[in-house]
């Protein structure tokens, strides 16, 4: 669950570190980012905290993850960039368990 909420926080900690001169404009571009789960429609259930959407659904592939780089480079999609790059980071990272494993076993040892 914890994965979801970071898909909001992060461009938004980024949008006030990095672009905070754009507001708005800014954040809705990163959270742009966010619109590549639309190939989640096809998996069955939509959502399982449990799989790791790299390279299981088509727009985590590497083909679209080198096109989400390439974009830094096109005039006035750098922001949509990043917000693509943050989004394929943050589903890699839940791939490797984190955050929900690593609190959890966080709070074990509490």
């Amino acid at each position: 669950m914890l994965h979801l909420v970071l898909h909001l926080l992060v461009p938004a900690l980024v949008t006030l570190i990095f672009y905070r001169r754009y507001g708005w404009a800014a954040f809705i571009r990163l959270m742009a980012g966010m619109v590549i789960d639309v190939d989640h429609i096809r998996a069955n259930p939509f959502y399982d905290s449990e799989r790791c959407s790299i390279n299981y659904h088509f727009l985590h592939t590497p083909i679209p993850i080198v096109i989400y780089c390439a974009l830094f480079f096109v005039p006035r999609l750098p922001i949509l960039s990043i917000g693509l790059i943050i989004h394929i980071i943050l589903d890699y990272l839940n791939c490797l368990g984190f955050p929900d494993k690593y609190i959890q076993s966080l709070l074990a040892q509490a």
